[in-house]
């Protein structure tokens, strides 16, 4: 426990890898009510802009045995909304950035929505 403590609070030797996880982005102003899974475009480029100054995304395939991981980064999207394409992935080009992105497969035949409930 006094490990993950002083790994939590970046007082640990031991190196580890960064990986930030996101899910929906729009623009601040389609924000109709704040949920845990949306981040503004605007505040998604801020984290970009930070990101691209002070650390080297890489993807998942890149974490090798003795690899260095200091100003490392891993950025996941998951679930594969539209809003990826559209707001993502023009900041991801524009910061000259890397990111995985995880889409639900098992949802690609069906014509429900992603998170709709069912009776």
């Amino acid at each position: 426990m006094l490990k993950f403590v002083k790994r939590m609070l970046g007082l640990s030797k031991t190196e580890s890898i960064r990986i930030l996880m996101y899910h929906k982005i729009l623009p601040e102003k389609e924000i109709t009510s704040r949920d845990l899974l949306t981040v503004s475009a605007e505040n998604l480029e801020e984290h970009l802009r930070y990101i691209k100054n002070n650390y080297n995304t890489i993807f998942f395939n890149d974490l090798k045995p003795g690899c260095q991981l200091k100003h490392k980064l891993i950025l996941t999207f998951d679930d594969g909304y539209l809003n990826n394409l559209q707001y993502l992935v023009p900041l991801l080009e524009k910061y000259k950035l890397q990111a995985t992105i995880f889409i639900p497969t098992e949802l690609i035949q069906k014509c429900e929505a992603y998170n709709t409930p069912h009776p």
